[in-house]
């Protein structure tokens, strides 16, 4: 949901996945209707990790009825029912589908793990600094087909944690 500033600026609510796998630390705003994650390279969100299956889980946009907000859910395996081999831990349970809550920790495997993160009514300036705090990396992909939940190449690398 958005609303103006006294300034014209827009604040709205933000979605971040802050992603650990062996290659190191990356964050993503969530703004896309439907991202897939796996360790497959067809996949918005590559995992990368022998551990995570090709096709690990989904992530999609709900919106909340009654209201302009939305939430992001989670679904282990991808949109063909096919679950994963290891299934998503979120905050120590083990789910077949979640609705993403502010702090939520997802565990992919024992050497993949995921944080996530809602910051509420940001100007773009404010969510700049926060996702810089959260040492944030954007995932860029030409968007061929809004329906689509995987590139057709292979994604742009992201460099290593800073330290």
């Amino acid at each position: 949901m958005e609303e103006s500033t006294t300034m014209g600026e827009r604040r709205k609510t933000r979605h971040v996945l802050v992603l650990d796998d062996p290659q190191g630390r990356r964050s993503i705003a969530l703004e896309a209707a439907t991202y897939s994650l796996g360790r497959d390279p067809s996949n918005m969100l590559v995992l990368r990790s022998d551990y995570v299956s090709r096709q690990h889980a989904i992530i999609f946009r709900v919106p909340v009825p009654g209201s302009q907000t939305y939430l992001f859910r989670i679904l282990d395996g991808n949109l063909e029912g096919k679950r994963s081999t290891n299934g998503l831990i979120v905050n120590g349970q083990k789910v077949y589908s979640h609705d993403l809550q502010h702090g939520d920790l997802i565990i992919f495997s024992r050497d993949v793990s995921a944080g996530y993160y809602v910051s509420a009514n940001l100007t773009d300036a404010e969510f700049a600094r926060y996702v810089d705090s959260v040492e944030f990396r954007s995932l860029k992909a030409i968007v061929r087909d809004p329906q689509q939940t995987t590139l057709e190449r292979d994604p742009i690398p992201i460099p290593p944690k800073r330290r």
